[in-house]
């Protein structure tokens, strides 16, 4: 039962973190552009810090160590392989739209297809997934050198006024519900 205390504290983080993203969004009226870095640092204090959390409440949580580890390596694995932007609260076509812009007023040299974009001078491929009904789409970068055209990208589309789809602000809320609920649930087993 070890494993549920270090649960508990994720699913509230997680809570917390899925009310804020979904407050921002639908208060400044403006999609959200985080890189996904940045999740992942976030990511991982998560679990170190509703580890730490749990280690005073009970010794036996530094059983479960090893599978903290292995979450953790996983993570910084995924980063590696996942170098991009994620945009949450926004339409595809209009981010997509935005992006051509960009490249346009730059006089840079690419290629255009549905959902990818090839720079062909620095050979980068930008491979967007998207999701408009929830309203989020992830920008992966595919090739050498992209760390400064990511940084270049994400203040431009910070600086852009996108359209903002307010349907992943009802789904961050709701999950933020869910989880909360989750806890209270998981808090009340622990004390039985």
């Amino acid at each position: 039962m070890a494993y549920i205390y270090p649960l508990t504290y994720l699913i509230l983080l997680m809570a917390l973190a899925s009310f804020s993203m979904s407050l921002l969004i639908f208060i400044r009226k403006r999609p959200l552009v985080v890189n996904f870095a940045f999740l992942l640092i976030i990511s991982i204090a998560e679990l170190i810090i509703s580890y730490l959390l749990c280690i005073y409440k009970s010794p036996a949580v530094l059983e479960s160590l090893p599978i903290l580890i292995l979450v953790i390596l996983a993570a910084l694995f995924s980063g590696y392989i996942m170098k991009g932007i994620m945009v949450y609260g926004v339409t595809y076509a209009d981010l997509q739209d935005k992006i051509v812009d960009y490249l346009n007023t730059k006089n840079v040299e690419f290629e255009q297809i549905q959902t990818e974009i090839y720079i062909k001078k620095i050979n980068i491929r930008l491979l967007f997934s998207y999701n408009d009904k929830f309203g989020y789409t992830r920008i992966m970068f595919k090739g050498k050198n992209s760390r400064l055209l990511i940084n270049s990208i994400i203040n431009e589309l910070r600086l852009r006024n996108l359209k903002v789809n307010l349907s992943y602000s009802v789904f961050a809320l709701v999950c933020g519900v869910l989880s909360t609920i989750t806890y209270f649930v998981l808090k009340s087993l622990n004390h039985l």
